[in-house]
């Protein structure tokens, strides 16, 4: 893989997001997948959508979905279609997704993420992505993990996951062409999620992709695992186990990491969770992104708490 000649070798994640700003954004974000009926989730999801924009609409400066043909300015009016538009779609059988997200360009990558993929087709996933800039919630982020809660209270989930996560570009061209500031970043810190829901929902339909710092299994995964009690035996103490109506939240400490290698910040946590979830994790996901992002940097990246 060819890398950009000025990138930063050394130093720390904020001088590695000053470099790549707007090719690149460090997000605190969550990701839910579901199986179909999508009238099954239909409710809870505007729900959570609703919330976010309760939280985050004034900052979200654009708009795309499945049938506009370009990406437009975030209007409060605008940004209420998906509550229209996802019930017609569904009554009608038919796949709709959306998205809404900051940004001075709509190619930037931005902190502030939105974006859902719903589907009825039997052999295929749906799934949204909330995302937030890391300092939303200050440094209290058990509000993060509140909130996680109650999107997973509405849904009911397949799998999901959350902590720091990448956000790129919502543009494919850009986001292609921006990947080479994206998997250095990636293989340095360990702890921030890479994530390609498009792909994760093709391979995951019978496994999670895997662990991060907030970690959502439904009762048939859980059950897999040998159960809850099994899970906590299995786990330190420093692993919480959140019940929830639709399954389980596994927490790898009070606060995300990064695992930033060149410090030698191994996340143990995620390792104990990571290893936890060997029987039903995904063991040989799709590339997580196109050319440079391709089968041999996801098995790296997807293989790093493996030691």
């Amino acid at each position: 893989m060819n890398q950009p000649d000025d990138m930063p070798s050394a130093g720390n994640m904020e001088e590695w997001l000053k470099w790549a700003e707007t090719k690149v954004a460090l997000s605190l974000a969550v990701s839910f997948f579901f199986k179909p009926p999508a009238s099954a989730f239909m409710e809870g999801l505007l729900g959570c959508y609703r919330e976010y924009l309760d939280l985050c609409g004034p900052h979200l400066q654009w708009y795309g979905s499945e049938t506009s043909s370009k990406y437009r300015e975030a209007t409060p009016k605008v940004l209420e279609i998906p509550f229209r538009r996802l019930p017609e779609a569904i009554h009608h059988g038919k796949f709709w997704a959306w998205m809404a997200y900051s940004g001075e360009d709509y190619r930037d990558a931005a902190a502030f993420q939105f974006e859902a993929v719903v589907t009825n087709d039997p052999d295929d996933l749906s799934s949204f992505r909330a995302a937030f800039p890391v300092t939303q919630f200050g440094q209290d982020m058990s509000q993060f993990v509140a909130l996680v809660r109650r999107f997973a209270e509405r849904v009911p989930f397949f799998f999901g996951y959350g902590g720091f996560s990448f956000s790129e570009s919502q543009e494919g061209k850009r986001q292609q062409v921006n990947e080479v500031y994206l998997v250095p970043a990636a293989m340095r810190f360990a702890g921030v999620e890479v994530e390609s829901h498009r792909r994760t929902r093709l391979c995951c339909k019978d496994s999670v992709k895997g662990a991060s710092w907030l970690t959502l299994l439904s009762p048939p995964f859980v059950q897999r695992l040998g159960g809850k009690a099994a899970l906590r035996a299995e786990c330190s103490e420093g692993i919480t186990l959140h019940e929830l109506t639709a399954g389980l939240l596994i927490q790898a400490g009070p606060a995300p990491g990064l695992g930033d290698v060149n410090a030698e910040d191994r996340l143990p946590l995620y390792r104990e969770v990571h290893h936890a979830l060997t029987p039903v994790r995904n063991l040989n996901h799709w590339p997580l992104g196109n050319r440079a992002f391709w089968q041999d940097e996801t098995r790296r990246w997807m293989s790093r708490f493996d030691d």
